[in-house]
């Protein structure tokens, strides 16, 4: 009688071993994936020197592209204006960008920041957030993460972070 409940103490401590070896597989499977995501966005950014219209449409093209359909909420900036990205069809690519409302999801959110050097003000860079679900195969979602990332500096240009900011207030 002791060997079998010794027994099965040894196959409960299997399986949560397993268990916990197969979260932390699929946790390093989709940060990896998040992560790789997150650097082609910037390098779009880079290239479109800014989320102009053609930006925003080559971003949505590529996270729809990527079978990228996670929402998540925009972190709060107290120095600049954040914007989230609502819909990812290439038919409102340049409507689909709108001032962060607080409690509200989006596909993904950014930042421009200018102005921030004397000497160099035509200079700008962006933080790109998206977001990402942790999710274990049998146990389902279990949490969401965001994953943020900053562009190089590029030329400040009239892009669409600027159309908003003077349509919206």
């Amino acid at each position: 009688m002791r060997q079998t409940i010794g027994a099965t103490w040894v196959f409960q401590l299997v399986i949560i071993f397993t268990l916990i070896f197969a979260a932390y597989i699929a946790l390093t499977i989709n940060y990896s994936k998040s992560f790789r995501i997150k650097n082609e966005v910037i390098s779009i950014v880079e290239k479109s020197q800014g989320f102009t219209d053609n930006g925003i449409r080559l971003v949505n093209n590529y996270l729809l592209s990527s079978g990228y359909r996670t929402m998540g909420k925009c972190k709060g900036v107290n120095d600049a204006i954040t914007y989230g990205v609502f819909d990812l069809s290439p038919e409102a690519a340049s409507n689909s960008a709108e001032k962060a409302i607080p409690g509200k999801n989006y596909y993904y959110c950014f930042t421009k920041y200018s102005n921030y050097h004397a000497y160099f003000n035509t200079r700008a860079y962006y933080r790109v957030s998206l977001f990402f679900r942790f999710d274990i195969p049998v146990l389902g979602d279990i949490y969401t993460f965001d994953v943020d990332g900053q562009s190089s500096e590029i030329d400040a240009t009239f892009d669409q972070a600027e159309l908003n900011r003077w349509n919206h207030d």
